[in-house]
């Protein structure tokens, strides 16, 4: 049995002989593998399983079916949402416990943006106020100084608010990327301890390395190494090993003798025991130890979980792929504040299908690689044929049913648009395909439904449906209305998707 997780968007399991499956090379992706394994159905049944193949579909780090934030984690996923599903890019929706969206414009406005955000999250009571901030860390207040404990003899310490909250960006220069938030942050928040460590009479270490990591700051392990036995404490039952990516809190030394040398650390892996660090791991010519965590790129926050993160999205930087936003958009447990430059519109680009990362590299096993031009607004992209769905006329749709509509409408000789942006009652939503005859002034905005055998997909094209009424755009059944007709396709488990339907449609109410 072979388990991969692919970029963080599915985890998919392959039962058989391992001598059978062609040799891996170090880092590749299985995404061809995934596809000759995945059944020609997969979109329309479910549990998605079959002969060699099975795919969790079920989110683990987050409870609830209807939590807006899993709905707008599904957009980047490897299967086409609900149709009902886009109203989580609408800035009229409405603030939820699980999810909030931030908009900022420019580069010089992010960082008093930035401040807001964890003002309000933090439950701080202004933005400078540095002891809650403190306590957001896991200090503990004693009269006019706050305390970082190590976790001893059963007592937790400030360790477990450690993953309590993270901002992550998918950057490491630029104002919105991580170097700069740890520094604004440290600037901001730490100016007290750092004051404090560079003090003639100091209780404190001093400020280490480049950053300046003083007592209390929340760090990231950059290497994975050994650290022998007297560098950890307690030694009995310590590991005495650090990965790449460990999260800790710089909870010593704070002592009644002046002039401390080490930086005790508790790592979140590793509750119970510190870890000492000195001088010499900070040396100039060559790479910290330790570097700030406040912010974290996505990168090097995959596997971790948090119950608050703020993402930072910049946009239409080359960076950001479909799967990376994935990646960022689950790692939270109980809220995501996303701060997205533009408006909120922006993300619904990036769940393109054209925007995956993994259909843009040459990573085929099974087969030579051929890569197939996929023209866009601004300029085309090369991905990778198999991986993602490509009409007739190139472009990229999200299922197999969307690619036979598209294709018998574009034999029909009908020009389509798809996902169209359509703003009706001061709200915008993305019907599948638009069809605008400028003869007779009619439009058809088509919706293909995939899982109305699913609750939660049910009620979602519910409330769709409902907002279509609402605005004037009523099925063919009916006749249509004032702004449009409604015509829907749809698909189950149990009966699939008919292709005669889709030319039935095309002949009644497009070529009609």
């Amino acid at each position: 049995m072979r388990v991969n997780a692919l970029h963080g968007v599915s985890r998919f399991i392959f039962v058989g002989d391992p001598a059978q499956l062609p040799p891996i090379g170090a880092g590749r992706p299985f995404v061809d593998m995934i596809a000759k394994l995945r059944p020609i159905d997969y979109e329309a049944i479910f549990p998605r399983v079959a002969p060699g193949y099975a795919e969790l579909t079920i989110e683990r780090r987050q409870v609830g079916a209807e939590r807006p934030d899993l709905r707008l984690a599904r957009w980047f996923g490897t299967t086409a949402p609900s149709a009902g599903e886009d109203d989580i890019f609408c800035s009229t929706t409405a603030e939820h416990s699980t999810l909030r969206f931030v908009e900022w414009q420019k580069p010089e406005d992010f960082q008093s943006r930035l401040v807001e955000v964890l003002k309000d999250e933090l439950k701080l009571t202004g933005p400078d106020e540095f002891r809650g901030f403190n306590r957001a860390l896991g200090s503990v207040s004693s009269g006019a100084y706050d305390y970082f404990n190590a976790t001893r003899s059963g007592n937790p310490g400030s360790i477990t608010a450690a993953e309590s909250w993270q901002i992550l960006s998918p950057l490491r220069g630029m104002p919105f990327g991580v170097g700069d938030i740890n520094r604004q942050i440290h600037e901001r928040f730490r100016a007290g301890f750092v004051s404090l460590a560079t003090q003639p009479w100091r209780s404190i270490p001093k400020p280490f390395g480049p950053e300046r990591v003083v007592y209390g700051d929340k760090v990231i392990n950059l290497s994975n190494h050994r650290r022998d036995g007297k560098r950890v404490y307690p030694q009995d039952g310590a590991i005495g090993y650090l990965a790449n990516g460990e999260i800790g809190i710089a909870v010593g030394q704070w002592a009644s003798r002046k002039n401390p040398k080490i930086l005790k650390v508790e790592f979140s892996s590793q509750q119970g025991f510190t870890y000492d660090f000195y001088s010499s791991d900070f040396r100039e010519e060559g790479d910290a130890a330790l570097e700030l965590a406040y912010a974290l790129t996505v990168h090097k926050a995959q596997g971790s979980q948090f119950r608050l993160v703020i993402l930072v999205l910049p946009e239409g930087h080359p960076i950001l792929s479909r799967e990376l936003i994935y990646t960022a958009l689950t790692r939270h447990q109980d809220r995501l504040v996303v701060m997205h430059q533009g408006p909120r519109s922006v993300l619904k680009d990036f769940a393109g299908p054209h925007r995956s990362a993994a259909a843009q590299r040459m990573t085929n096993l099974l087969q030579a690689c051929r890569m197939q031009e996929f023209p866009q607004s601004k300029a085309s992209v090369f991905l990778q044929e198999g991986l993602i769905h490509r009409t007739n006329n190139g472009l990229a749709v999200r299922s197999k049913s969307e690619l036979v509509i598209a294709n018998d409408l574009s034999h029909a000789g009908i020009i389509d648009q798809y996902e169209k942006p359509l703003t009706l009652g001061g709200s915008t939503r993305y019907p599948d395909f638009t069809i605008e005859d400028d003869i007779s002034g009619r439009t058809v905005f088509w919706e293909h439904l995939g899982l109305l055998n699913r609750e939660d997909y049910r009620n979602s094209w519910e409330k769709k449906l409902s907002w279509y009424r609402t605005n004037g755009v009523l099925p063919s059944q009916e006749g249509g209305g004032p702004r449009g007709m409604l015509v829907t396709t749809t698909e189950s488990s149990a009966g699939g998707f008919d292709s005669t339907t889709v030319q039935k449609i095309i002949r009644e109410h497009l070529l009609a």
